[in-house]
């Protein structure tokens, strides 16, 4: 097999393919990874660009107490009780990694294996079974792999670093009559194939931070309460104090309670929340030199009482004046979360199966009810299942993300 083989454009790549990125987010947003996006690619970055690695952003982000946020500090001025509930957690999501860690001193890497399925308008109902492969080397290397009902290999997409440590995209369609050798993903041809797999690199670094939460830097952690008092729950509207109310989907989720399918508004009324605003989680189109700054969001957390593992998580934008409800808002839900890893691995925790809802704007009957001008889609945009192969401690290359040489 050459190592560089013929550069032309996917007319033939699978529409499953196209998909995977905007599941994997649905992913990210929740621990998680964990939740959903859409959006057409902002800019271009050629196949031999210099993105910024993780972390490496030259201009500092001030937490709220006027010093640098840094992985773990927790903002002098932060309450005792949201700090106690951030620890709590950490210690939920936290697995023991004892002597035989994979890498404990190299780059992080991991492997999911999960079934999604996609929602939308253009393509109806779309489902698939793929295995998503990370290593935090550069700015970031990502393969992924759609497999068929029998877990054969049917295509592979990814990026990876070349001579002089520029970013190289590669595809390779392994079935079927239209089956090719490895493809570089160059010129105007690969434009979009390119930006979607570099807004999976997004996901993966989303990923990597909400199943380490200890790595976030913490430019600000506070409680979020629910309103004493509000009988909008009823009407499905989560009102937290200073904040308009969000309007949740209309929906069941897919887990029992007493033998009864349970509303996300009743799910949502026995959690507890924690807000996070932190600069280490991207959004699918960031393409961040080393020169620019990263970008804060806000992570609300809802979690269970007990366990204190994410239920429900909201992405917002951060603005202290803006409602958590602005177009672009994302709700994911996540309905359980299991140990994994391969045999004599450090295991990991990951949410088991996601939804994920975008922000959409209400019928004028809707809005005169409530007063509210935007809620969460009734249907869930994606969800999707995560398998026990998973392996959030993999052994992963450089030259896993290239094609073989000869």
């Amino acid at each position: 097999m050459q190592r560089f083989a013929p550069r032309h454009s996917l007319a033939e790549r699978p529409r499953s393919l196209r998909s995977t990125a905007r599941t994997m987010l649905f992913l990210a947003f929740t621990a998680l990874p964990c939740a959903l996006a859409s959006g057409a690619p902002q800019g271009d970055a050629p196949a031999t660009g210099r993105l910024a690695a993780p972390g490496t952003q030259t201009q500092a982000v001030m937490a709220v107490d006027s010093r640098p946020a840094e992985a773990g500090r927790i903002p002098e001025g932060t309450s005792q009780e949201a700090a106690d509930l951030w620890d709590r957690l950490l210690a939920s999501i936290a697995v023991p990694q004892g002597p035989d860690a994979a890498n404990p001193s190299g780059p992080r890497g991991f492997e999911l294996v999960f079934d999604g399925r996609i929602r939308s308008e253009e393509t109806g109902t779309n489902d698939y079974t793929a295995k998503f492969a990370y290593l935090e080397l550069g700015p970031g290397l990502v393969r992924a792999t759609m497999l068929d009902a029998k877990g054969k290999e049917k295509s592979k997409q990814m990026r990876g670093l070349g001579p002089g440590d520029g970013l190289e995209y590669w595809f390779k369609k392994l079935t079927g009559s239209t089956a090719t050798d490895w493809i570089e993903l160059v010129g105007r041809d690969g434009r979009d194939s390119r930006n979607e797999t570099d807004r999976w690199a997004n996901i993966s670094y989303d990923i990597a931070r909400l199943t380490d939460p200890k790595s976030f830097r913490i430019v600000e952690l506070r409680l979020r309460a629910v309103k004493d008092g509000s009988d909008r729950i009823g009407m499905g509207i989560l009102d937290f104090e200073n904040d308009p109310g969000l309007l949740l989907p209309d929906t069941d989720i897919t887990g029992k309670v007493g033998g009864r399918e349970r509303k996300v508004a009743d799910l949502a009324r026995t959690l507890v929340w924690l807000e996070l605003a932190t600069p280490d989680f991207k959004d699918l189109g960031e393409k961040k030199r080393d020169s620019e700054g990263p970008t804060v969001r806000r992570l609300v957390f809802g979690m269970d009482p007990e366990t204190f593992r994410p239920q429900l998580v909201i992405v917002a934008p951060h603005r202290s004046d803006m409602p958590l409800q602005v177009p672009g808002t994302l709700l994911v839900q996540c309905t359980e979360w299991f140990q994994t890893g391969p045999e004599g691995k450090p295991k990991a925790w990951i949410p088991g199966r996601f939804f994920s809802y975008e922000t959409d704007r209400t019928a004028p009957e809707t809005e005169a009810a409530t007063g509210l001008r935007l809620r969460f889609t009734n249907t869930a945009s994606a969800d999707l299942y995560l398998k026990d192969t998973s392996d959030m401690n993999a052994q992963l290359r450089r030259e896993d993300f290239l094609p073989p040489k000869e």
